[in-house]
């Protein structure tokens, strides 16, 4: 069970099978880190609201965008290299997140 003094880097274990874009698990770790003192918010609003924070936090732009955003932290090489997708942020990580958090109440 997931205690509400549980760190919110809690719910980022284990990682999405399958990702948006390739910088997407490098801000998925940055996240985790981030949030690693945070502690669980009392609502699932509040909780979007936070990883929205930090997703704009960590890449420099609103998770609203809809281009893919070029974050040179997350440039590991390859094709798609440093390319951070708003839309999987969206429409696959929050909700996952939103549902482990649902899940251990």
């Amino acid at each position: 069970m997931f205690a509400p003094t549980e760190p919110v880097s809690a719910l980022f274990d284990p990682a999405p099978s399958q990702w948006g874009l390739r910088g997407d698990p490098y801000l998925w770790q940055a996240m985790q880190r981030a949030l690693a003192t945070v502690a669980r918010p009392s609502t699932a609003a509040s909780l979007a609201a936070l990883i929205k924070s930090a997703f704009e936090q960590l890449t420099g732009h609103p998770i609203a965008t809809n281009e893919p955003i070029y974050v040179p932290e997350y440039s590991h090489g390859g094709m798609s290299s440093g390319l951070v997708s708003p839309s999987f942020w969206r429409e696959v990580a929050i909700p996952l997140l939103v549902e482990r958090w649902s899940e251990r109440l």
